[in-house]
């Protein structure tokens, strides 16, 4: 299969959702072979990713940006996004979005100029938005930004320590919620033997905590795993450790064989095809890397002859505009 095959078919997946079944009879090829030409261009497509994804800038003091002067010093926007996967049947309850989809929660993080800075796919759509960030911020990887004051955090665990020792309070019998007063009503007798083994639920009976609600959507313990997040970052390391460890596999099994078997014929002949094979890859990634190369100049071309169009267009509404006010 050639490079530009190869391409054409992975953007022909990505762009409109094609299944694997439907693309191998169009272009009568085999299941396994698109599916295995499919990951060989996304992991050269995610190769290049500390390229591709933009370095943070602050908007400066003296910034002229209609939209961003307001916000000094800021990095980014950033906001999660539902898109929509197929999953087996068994894991659709964790994917489900509060509006009853079944899709994945994705967060973007963006510089002034519509850039992307971060982006982390993976999580289940019944992830809070807040989990997914805390996760990103997290990660070796992750998404880096300006530590907040020590009081802030220190607010932030003593937040979550309430919100843990009520809802565990709630999940047990005899106690009760006033939704008018927000505060946890039980027998002071039942509080005093609770308290005696929870110390973080002293001070809490009847007392006001009027966020419980909304802190449950940040803290509360959602089906939700991310087991399957992951930053371009971590995907690039994983691919390269998979890479290493067939290459120590195969040589491993190739010295098997010239030990038990001396100077043989297979011996070599497995020595040849496992040389052969590493020099196919490079060419494959490299060729698939020229094209993306292609790719990307064609995309900054288009980019600036749209905002030509675009300016054009801007111009003459300002023209119609001027008419219309004489």
């Amino acid at each position: 299969m050639g490079i530009e095959e190869m391409i054409a078919i992975f953007l022909h997946i990505i762009a409109h959702d094609v299944k694997n079944r439907v693309v191998k009879r169009q272009v009568a090829r085999s299941g396994e072979t698109i599916s295995r030409q499919f990951h060989s261009v996304l992991n050269v497509v995610l190769r290049p990713q500390s390229i591709l994804l933009r370095k943070p800038t602050p908007v400066l003091e003296g910034s002229t940006d209609i939209k961003w002067k307001w916000f000094k010093n800021c990095l980014g926007a950033l906001d999660g996004t539902y898109i929509k996967v197929n999953v087996p049947r068994a894991e659709q309850p964790r994917y489900r979005s509060r509006k009853g989809e079944i899709v994945t929660n994705v967060l973007g993080v963006c510089s002034q100029d519509m850039q992307f800075i971060y982006v982390l796919p993976g999580w289940e759509g019944s992830a809070h938005d807040s989990r997914v960030l805390r996760n990103a911020i997290s990660r070796r990887n992750g998404l880096k930004v300006p530590r907040a004051h020590p009081h802030i955090d220190g607010r932030l665990r003593l937040l979550k320590k309430q919100h843990g020792a009520i809802a565990e309070m709630l999940a047990a019998s005899g106690f009760g919620w006033n939704d008018k007063d927000k505060c946890v009503v039980v027998d002071k007798d039942v509080f005093d033997d609770w308290t005696k083994v929870h110390k973080n639920a002293i001070g809490l009976r009847n007392k006001e905590f009027p966020h419980f609600d909304d802190l449950t959507s940040i803290f509360g313990n959602d089906r939700a795993t991310g087991v399957g997040a992951e930053p371009p970052a971590d995907a690039v390391e994983e691919i390269e450790k998979e890479e290493t460890l067939i290459e120590q596999e195969t040589m491993n099994t190739s010295n098997d064989i010239g030990q038990d078997d001396g100077d043989s014929p297979t011996s070599n002949v497995s020595k040849k095809k496992t040389r052969k094979r590493s020099r196919d890859n490079d060419a494959l990634f490299e060729s698939i890397a020229d094209e993306v190369k292609k790719f990307g100049s064609a995309y900054e071309e288009s980019k600036e002859c749209i905002g030509k169009i675009a300016n054009y267009f801007e111009e003459m509404g300002k023209g119609t505009d001027a008419k219309k006010s004489n």
